[in-house]
Formats: structure tokens, C-alpha cells, sequence
């Protein structure tokens, strides 16, 4: 997160949750949608990228997770 502004996470955070308000969503669905060209370990960066954002979007309770066995599913 060195070196990356405030408001590159402001435009990730209006991206997912316009992701979200079309429909729940896991953090690889959302990872997918938002890098869509993302090939090999680049796909888990984009995951991981996604998560930190959906962690921090459900601890402010803008969005919310639900767990369905191994999965977590944001709406």
C-alpha cells in the first residue's frame, strides 16, 4: 500500500461495492470483474488486493459477509 493515495482505495471501495449492489458476491467473483485480465499468481494479488478492501469495507459496516461453508459471500 506504499505510495498509493487515498483515493485509489476510494475508487476500489466505489467499485466493489457497485459489484455488491448488482448482487452478492465472493472476493474471487468480484476480483475477476474488477481485473479481468489477470493471469497466473498476478490472479492471487488481485484477490488479495480485493480482500483487503472487502475486510475493510465489513469492519466499517458498509457491506456485509456471510460464510457458506469454505466461502464468504459479500452483499
Amino acid at each position: 500500500m506504499i505510495g498509493l493515495g487515498r483515493a485509489h482505495y476510494r475508487r476500489q471501495w466505489v467499485k466493489i461495492m457497485g459489484i455488491l449492489e448488482k448482487g452478492e458476491a465472493c472476493a474471487f467473483e468480484i476480483s475477476r470483474r474488477i481485473y479481468p485480465g489477470l493471469k497466473g499468481w498476478e490472479i492471487f494479488s488481485g484477490i488479495s488486493e480485493v480482500q483487503s478492501n472487502l475486510d475493510f469495507l465489513a469492519g466499517r459496516c458498509m457491506i456485509k459477509a456471510e460464510r457458506r461453508g469454505k466461502a464468504v459471500f459479500y452483499h
